[in-house]
C-alpha cells in the first residue's frame, strides 16, 4: 500500500463518525477520488544509488554498492535481467583468458565455463540464474523496477536529483514498445547515479557529451581509424530497376559517398541478434518452427534473390553474422538511426530485424528452428538486439588506440581488458564505378597484451555532471570501444561502477574527486585484478587460439605501434612480425578487395588487374632486434595470376630483386611464401615493395608480409 493510500484510510476512519449520514456519503466519495487521484499520479522512490541498465554493467554495479550496505534501485526497461546475456548469448566466446578477469565477474565466468560445450551455444535460462545468484545475496537492499524506461532527467547544479520513469513493457517478442502504455509515470531520486544501459538514455538526458558514428584519422591521430574496410560485391545490380542507374538505389543502400579512406562518418557497427538454432527437433527439445514474414519488403526479397543469382552466398542460419557476404544477419545500415532515435524509431529498428530473420528462412529455404528455452516469454527471439555500439560518453579521459596498444601510462586502472579492435559493416552502398560494397569492417588485435581500463574513462567532465558513472557507453573513440564493448568487461567496469559510487557517497564528494588510490585498493580487496606485470608476454599474441578466443584473430595482430612504454617487457624474438596491407604505403589507385576463397590475412588484401599500371605497394615494418629475419610474402593464389610479380627487399647491406609466381600455392600453410633471411637493424631500417612494374602475364594481389627472427626455425614457429 503506497503512502497516499495510507493517509487516506487514516483520514476516513479518524474522521467519519462525527459526520452525519449524508455528509459521510458525501466525504466517502471525495476521498474515493482522492484515493484514484493517489494511484495514477506519479510515484516516487529513492535510494542513496540509482542504476538504469539491468545489463552486464548494471547488475555487478547494483551489487558491488549493495554489497557495501547501501540501498540500490536497478532499473530495467525490458522484462530480463541481463542484457545480451540474459538472452543467451555466452560471456566466455568473447574472453580470451580469464586470468585477467576478477571480482563478480570471474565468480560468472567460472559459473559459464562449468557449462561446458560449445561457447556458441546459448543458455539464456542459466544465464539469469547467474545473475540472480549474484543478487541473491543483497536483494535485501536492491529494488528492482522492471517494464520502465527513462523519460526525463532533473539535474541541479551539475548533479541528476531524479529521473522520471515511464511504464512501457516490451511486446510479446520483446520489441520494445514504441509508446508508454499508461500516463502513470514513477520518480526515483538518488544521491549517485550509475547509466550501465546499452543506448546511454540517462547520461545524455543529464547533458553530457557523447559521441556517435567514426573519428577520423585526425580526430585522436589513431592510424585505423575512420572509414576503411570496403568489401566489393561486382555483379549484384544496386538500383531498383536492374541495371538501371536511372531507377534510384534501392531503399536499403545508402545514398552518401564513400569519402576518403580514414575520414569521420556518423556511421556505427551493425546489430544482429545473437541466436541459438536447431537443425533438426528432438524429443526434448521440439523448439519454435520460424513463422513467415508479417511485413512486405520486396526490395530486400529483390536484393537477395539478386545475390543467389549472381552466386554469393548467404550463410543461414548462422549464430552471429558473416562479414564476408553482403547480407546476413546483419542488414549494414538498417541499425543507423537507433542510437540517438526515439523509442518509436527504436522498436521499428529492432522489428525490422525480426522481419529479416523470417525473410532470411523464406529465400535460403530452410525449415529453421528456434530454442524455445532461449526465451520463452519473448517467443522464442532474444529478449536483446545485439546493439554493438550506440552513444559513446566524450568523459573526462578519452580511451584510444594508442591506449589499447600499450603506449600510454593508466595510472588509475580499474580493471583490464583484451581483445581486438572488432569493428562490423555499418552500410550498404555504392561506389564511384557503380559497384555494390558494405564498409567498416575490421578485425586488428593491436594490443599485445592486457590493456588496463581508467577511472576517467567511466566518469563525464565534472563540468557537465558531478554524480554520474557511464560503465557501458564509456568514453573512448570508436577503435578504443570496439575492443572493450564486450559483456565481460562491461562487468569489470559495472562493479568497478559501483564501488566508485559507494566512495564518492562516504567521501562526500563529486564522482571526479574520489580518492583513486583508496578506489584500487578496494577493488583489489574485493577480487578485482587491474595490475599485469608483464609475464607471459608473448603468449597474448600466440597461444590465444586454444582457448576460446576467435581463430579469425590468427593472423591480425600488427607490430604497428612504433614503440612500447619503459614498464612493458621487451618483444619475444618467437612472436612474427606481421604487417597487412592496412599498414602498407600505397603508391598508385589501389583498391582493398573481399574474396568468398580463403586464406588471406585479415578480411582483404590489394588487387590489380590493370597490367598497364605502374603502381606498387611498399611494407615498413617495425624490427624490435638487430639480426636475421625471414621474410614472407602472403598471397592468394589463383590460376590467372602473374607469375612474375615484382619484390623488392631492401635490407641492411643490400637490396634483393626477385619474382614470384602467384599461380603457386604457397608453401607455408597456403598462406605464406619465404623469401629468404635477411639482416635487419633495429627499428624500421628496411622495405619490403611489392609492384606492377613490368606484370603482363595476369592478376596480382598484395596481401601481407610477415618477418620470423631466424634464431627459430619455420617448423618451430606456430602460424
Amino acid at each position: 500500500m503506497d503512502q497516499g493510500t495510507k493517509q487516506g484510510i487514516s483520514f476516513l476512519t479518524g474522521f467519519l463518525p462525527s459526520l452525519t449520514f449524508c455528509n459521510m456519503l458525501m466525504v466517502f466519495l471525495a476521498v474515493i477520488l482522492f484515493l484514484v487521484s493517489c494511484n495514477t499520479s506519479s510515484k516516487e522512490y529513492s535510494a542513496e544509488i540509482v542504476v538504469y541498465g539491468a545489463t552486464p554493467g548494471g547488475i555487478p554495479a547494483a551489487v558491488a554498492a549493495a554489497r557495501e550496505g547501501h540501498k540500490v534501485i536497478l532499473i530495467e526497461p525490458s522484462r530480463t535481467l541481463g542484457g545480451l546475456l540474459g538472452s543467451g548469448f555466452r560471456a566466455i566466446e568473447d574472453m580470451p583468458f580469464k586470468e585477467i578477469v576478477g571480482g563478480l565477474t570471474r565468480e560468472y565466468v567460472e559459473k559459464d565455463i562449468a557449462l561446458g560445450a560449445d561457447p556458441h551455444s546459448w543458455h539464456a535460462k542459466e544465464n539469469k540464474r547467474f545473475f540472480e545468484d549474484m543478487i541473491d545475496p543483497y536483494k535485501d537492499n536492491i529494488e528492482i523496477i522492471y517494464e520502465h524506461r527513462i523519460k526525463s532527467a532533473e539535474k541541479v547544479n551539475g548533479e541528476i536529483k531524479s529521473i522520471v520513469l515511464e511504464f512501457a513493457p516490451p511486446m510479446d517478442d520483446g520489441v520494445p514498445a514504441p509508446q508508454a502504455v499508461s500516463e502513470k509515470e514513477i520518480t526515483v531520486r538518488g544521491n549517485v547515479f550509475i547509466d550501465a544501459s546499452y543506448e546511454g538514455d540517462l547520461m545524455a538526458m543529464a547533458g553530457v557529451s557523447y559521441a556517435v558514428g567514426r573519428e577520423g584519422i585526425d580526430e585522436y591521430k589513431e592510424s585505423l581509424a575512420g572509414v576503411r574496410g570496403i568489401h566489393r560485391f561486382p555483379g549484384v545490380s544496386p538500383y531498383n530497376v536492374q541495371g538501371d542507374s536511372t531507377s534510384g538505389l534501392l531503399p536499403m543502400i545508402d545514398k552518401t559517398p564513400l569519402g576518403d579512406l580514414g575520414s569521420a562518418n556518423p556511421y556505427v557497427n551493425g546489430y544482429n541478434f545473437k541466436f541459438s538454432w536447431l537443425k533438426n527437433a528432438t524429443e526434448t527439445d521440439s523448439g519454435r518452427i520460424m513463422s513467415t514474414p508479417e511485413l512486405s519488403y520486396p526490395e530486400m526479397d529483390t536484393l537477395l534473390n539478386r545475390l543467389k543469382s549472381v552466386g554469393y552466398p548467404i550463410t543461414w542460419p548462422h549464430y552471429n553474422d558473416e562479414r564476408r557476404e553482403l547480407v546476413t544477419g546483419t542488414i549494414p545500415g538498417l541499425q543507423g538511426n537507433y542510437p540517438e532515435g526515439n523509442w518509436e524509431t527504436r522498436s521499428r529498428i529492432w522489428r525490422d530485424y525480426i522481419e529479416h530473420y523470417k525473410r532470411l528462412t523464406q529465400v535460403t529455404e530452410g525449415n529453421i528452428i528456434m530454442h524455445t528455452i532461449q526465451n520463452g516469454e519473448t517467443q522464442g527471439w532474444p529478449s536483446q538486439l545485439y546493439l554493438r555500439a550506440t552513444r559513446r560518453m566524450k568523459g573526462e579521459y578519452v580511451m584510444t588506440q594508442a591506449d589499447i596498444s600499450l603506449q600510454t601510462e593508466i595510472p588509475d586502472a580499474i580493471g583490464l581488458g583484451f581483445y581486438a579492435i572488432d569493428l562490423h559493416p555499418t552500410r550498404l552502398l555504392v561506389l564511384e564505378d557503380g559497384t555494390l560494397a558494405h564498409e567498416g569492417e575490421s578485425t586488428i588485435l593491436v594490443s599485445p597484451g592486457p590493456f588496463r581500463l581508467p577511472y576517467k574513462f567511466i566518469t563525464p567532465k565534472k563540468e557537465e555532471c558531478k554524480n554520474l558513472l557511464v560503465p557501458v557507453c564509456f568514453s573512448a573513440s570508436h577503435l578504443a570501444h570496439a575492443a572493450i564493448r564486450l559483456e565481460v568487461q562491461y562487468m569489470i567496469l559495472g562493479e568497478s561502477a559501483g564501488t566508485a559510487a559507494v566512495q564518492a557517497l562516504e567521501e562526500n564528494k563529486a564522482v571526479q574527486d574520489i580518492d583513486i588510490q583508496k578506489l584500487q585498493n578496494r577493488l583489489k580487496d574485493n577480487g578485482q585484478i587491474i595490475d599485469w606485470e608483464g609475464e607471459k608476454f608473448g603468449r597474448w599474441r600466440t597461444s590465444v587460439f586454444n582457448n576460446y578466443f576467435p581463430s579469425h584473430i590468427l593472423y591480425r595482430w600488427h607490430n604497428h605501434p612504433e614503440d612500447y612504454p619503459n614498464f612493458m617487457p621487451e618483444f619475444r624474438k618467437d612472436v612474427p612480425i606481421l604487417i597487412d596491407n592496412q599498414h602498407a604505403e600505397l603508391i598508385g589507385d589501389w583498391e582493398p578487395e573481399i574474396s568468398k576463397f580463403q586464406p588471406f590475412v585479415s578480411f582483404g588484401y590489394l588487387y590489380s588487374s590493370n597490367k598497364k599500371a605502374d603502381k606498387s605497394v611498399v611494407f615498413r615494418p617495425f624490427v624490435p632486434y638487430d639480426g636475421d629475419y625471414e621474410v614472407r610474402i602472403s598471397y592468394l593464389s589463383d590460376e590467372n595470376r602473374s607469375k612474375k610479380v615484382p619484390v623488392t627487399i631492401n635490407y641492411d647491406g643490400g637490396e634483393k630483386k626477385l619474382e614470384i609466381n602467384q599461380r603457386k600455392v604457397p608453401e607455408i600453410n597456403g598462406l605464406f611464401q619465404s623469401l629468404g633471411v635477411y639482416k635487419f637493424s633495429k627499428g624500421r631500417s628496411g622495405t619490403i615493395t611489392v609492384s606492377t612494374k613490368g606484370v603482363d602475364d595476369g592478376d596480382l594481389v598484395v596481401d601481407a608480409i610477415q618477418l620470423v627472427y631466424s634464431g627459430e626455425t619455420v617448423s618451430q614457429i606456430k602460424l
